[in-house]
């Protein structure tokens, strides 16, 4: 998919009500909000469709919506739990084949990822994609058919495939053709580049501190080199625990 555009959209899922550190979608992060830094790593994607903050109704996220007004950035409002339903309203009238799904909690997601895994989606013919647990955690994307999304709406039953958008395509992989792929091998590591607790946040911003400068984006590798370079920055958020897909997160 060298030079051509990805027929997607982009949506970036985002609340402020976040369990274990409310409001993290829009904490100061040298000194832009955390979703500012996530819509940055996007300006470049080589696709053909809108990119979309994709958050709920609740009035808690009335600061989403105009930030993103603000921001000159288009947002779609939805259900709160529904997820599943809230993504494919959004892209029920877009004119794409692919949905790619980010988070609001990733502020250093693999800037290539959608140049990456959008060759191997065409390539491939599959319905989902996305990357092996090599991947830090917080680097990554998905990215899933249009087709596949409104499947999967119509069919999936359970909370927690309903709150995580995409656990029914994985859970039924005779339906669906899911593929998984390894990162480039500069970008591999055990880490954990998220932000979904206040020992993230504070290895986030550290990371910030040494290697944002303004009007540019942190290069992904250069991330996981400071990390391999310096575990006590590794350490900050080492013993976190990851929820799994059946718990609540956003």
């Amino acid at each position: 998919m060298a030079n051509k555009q990805l027929s997607a959209a982009i949506f970036i899922q985002a609340r402020m009500s976040s369990t274990r550190l409310p409001g993290k979608t829009m904490l100061p992060l040298a000194g832009r909000r955390m979703l500012a830094h996530v819509v940055s790593r996007f300006q470049d994607a080589p696709v053909s469709g809108p990119l979309i903050v994709a958050t709920s109704v609740e009035p808690s996220d009335d600061f989403i919506l105009s930030w993103s007004k603000g921001a000159g950035v288009q947002c779609y409002r939805g259900s709160e739990r529904d997820v599943l339903l809230r993504f494919h309203s959004a892209a029920e009238k877009l004119d794409v084949k692919y949905i790619i799904r980010a988070t609001a909690d990733n502020p250093l997601i693999w800037e290539g990822a959608v140049a990456h895994l959008g060759r191997h989606i065409v390539e491939e013919s599959c319905d989902y994609i996305s990357y092996t647990e090599h991947l830090p955690l917080g680097l990554g994307i998905e990215i899933f058919t249009k087709e596949a999304l409104g499947r999967a709406n119509n069919e999936a039953k359970e909370p927690h495939q309903r709150e995580h958008v995409t656990p029914y395509f994985y859970e039924n992989k005779a339906i669906f053709d899911c593929l998984w792929i390894s990162p480039p091998a500069e970008l591999e590591g055990g880490f954990r580049l998220t932000v979904d607790t206040k020992e993230d946040y504070e290895q986030m911003k550290r990371i910030y501190e040494r290697l944002y400068r303004p009007g540019s984006i942190i290069a992904a590798v250069d991330a996981v080199a400071l990390l391999r370079n310096e575990p006590n920055i590794a350490a900050i958020n080492a013993d976190v625990r990851q929820k799994g897909s059946k718990e609540s997160q956003e």
